[in-house]
């Protein structure tokens, strides 16, 4: 559909125009709808690929998590309705609609992108110290956790 509407516009010369009144509402609810879509996916495959867990089970936790995207996608869709119903009709300058638009993605793909990862990196370390700490790996040198490895034997142990 939207690709039959800008090839109309673009036929009769009106693309850029078309593209300054579409996408600076458009950038932040179609990556809205994909998430949405995303939180569609993971119900699916909670479901065909429950694993050991009942279908039900996986389906609960599996949409708590879809839910906490879907609430975040409601939130854009807030967003993309406030630029459309406010922005798009009181500014008509199409420089300035590309910016805000421009704008909107470089906000998504920052926080999509970079918010929160320091936080996962943390959890994630802390995770990795508490298996270790189960295993009793802490405080054995750098081979720690690894007793699985192969052990070298020959003139290759100097390398090691």
């Amino acid at each position: 559909m939207l690709g039959g509407f800008a090839a109309l516009f673009h036929a009769r010369g009106l693309a850029v125009d078309m593209w300054a009144w579409m996408l600076p509402h458009g950038v932040t609810e179609l990556t809205a709808v994909i998430l949405c879509g995303g939180g569609g996916l993971q119900l699916a495959q909670a479901l065909v690929f429950p694993g050991a867990r009942t279908r039900m089970d996986s389906l609960r936790d599996q949409g708590r998590a879809a839910a906490l995207i879907v609430i975040g996608a409601v939130v854009m869709f807030f967003v993309a309705g406030l630029i459309e119903g406010v922005f798009r009709q009181t500014v008509t300058s199409v420089p300035i609609r590309f910016a805000v638009a421009g704008s909107t993605l470089a906000w998504w793909t920052y926080y999509f992108g970079f918010v929160g990862r320091g936080r996962d990196r943390v959890e994630a370390e802390a995770a990795a110290a508490e298996a270790a700490a189960r295993t009793g790996a802490i405080g054995r040198g750098p081979r720690a956790g690894h007793e699985l490895a192969p052990q070298m034997s020959g003139p290759m142990e100097v390398a090691r």
